[in-house]
């Protein structure tokens, strides 16, 4: 089992019961997939009470950088490829998860990160701890690494969308 983890925080310049506010609207999750560029993106499960919210989402995505040849043998030669991702949120102790399930990979590759909403002087900070895990055997620390880079990178988009969303969409 290949294990490729990656720390990365999102800052905003709003306090944290804003952006939980933001990150538990219906319309931000397709407005941000609209923004950076997903297709076909479609609302598969939506459940919020007054102490969890729980979403999943199918898309259409492409890969943030060069895909290995290793990995185009199991993703196939389309550029777009299947993705399913659930996100959780425990609305009194701000904390959440993301699941990220990509077709291809589904049997072989795990990927999910914990977050944490924590208050700043500035506002506050989304605390993502990812940890992608691949059982493939010979290429799957190669596999692993690949993935974690490449959600690396559309996590920082993901940031920069959320605090233009934030900006615009969910001012007081």
């Amino acid at each position: 089992m290949s294990v490729a983890k990656f720390r990365c925080e999102h800052a905003f310049d709003a306090p944290v019961e804003r952006v939980l506010a933001m990150y538990l609207d219906a319309a931000y999750i397709p407005a941000k997939y609209e923004r950076m560029g997903l297709r076909e993106v479609t609302r598969v499960h939506h459940h919020s009470d007054a102490q969890q919210h729980e979403v999943t989402y199918r898309f259409l995505e492409q890969a943030s950088i060069a895909i290995p040849a290793m990995a185009k043998k199991i993703m196939g030669d389309s550029d777009w490829f299947p993705v399913e991702q659930t996100e959780r949120w425990h609305r009194e102790s701000r904390t959440g998860e993301i699941v990220v399930e990509i077709a291809s990979f589904k049997k072989v590759v795990s990927i999910q990160s914990q977050m944490q909403l924590v208050s700043t002087a500035q506002g506050c900070v989304n605390q993502m701890i990812w940890q992608v895990t691949c059982s493939v055997p010979l290429i799957g620390g190669s596999l692993a690494k690949f993935l974690a880079d490449d959600v690396q990178r559309k996590t920082q988009r993901d940031g920069e969308v959320a605090r233009e969303l934030l900006a615009t969409q969910y001012t007081l």
